[in-house]
């Protein structure tokens, strides 16, 4: 039986570090060209967590651990509600070439999904982005 990838962090993160690090970028971005608002949205801060819900209140469970772990290793990111947006929703799949949620963006380049994220986070790689 495989470890459960939803039990791999704490993920209890004090309300002053999500407050900190989890400043959602609005919907909208006062851009009305789908790829610019995609493109303004990665370029405006180093790490950028298109996913479902919030870091307050995420929609499914690897969105959850995905911001968990950035939390754990103390990431500063921003986070996108892709269900506010269902055009960016649909858009960003193609732009990315990536077909599931959580993306994560570093540095305005894709990092990858929950399950990279979680590979990154157990080797140890994640922390030493972030560190």
């Amino acid at each position: 039986m495989s470890e459960n990838p939803f039990n791999i962090v704490n993920p209890n993160v004090s309300e002053e570090r999500v407050e900190k690090a989890s400043s959602e970028i609005p919907t909208g971005f006062d851009e009305t060209d789908t790829v610019k608002r995609i493109e303004k949205i990665i370029s405006s801060h180093s790490v950028i967590v298109f996913m479902k819900g919030n870091a307050f209140f995420p929609q499914c469970g690897f969105s959850a651990n995905t911001i968990a772990m950035l939390g754990q290793v103390k990431a500063d990111f921003k986070t996108y509600d892709i269900l506010q947006d269902p055009e960016l929703r649909m858009a960003i799949k193609d732009y990315s070439n990536w077909p599931t949620f959580p993306q994560v963006y570093h540095n305005s380049k894709l990092l990858g999904g929950n399950d990279i994220l979680t590979e990154l986070y157990q080797n140890g790689e994640l922390a030493k982005m972030f560190s």
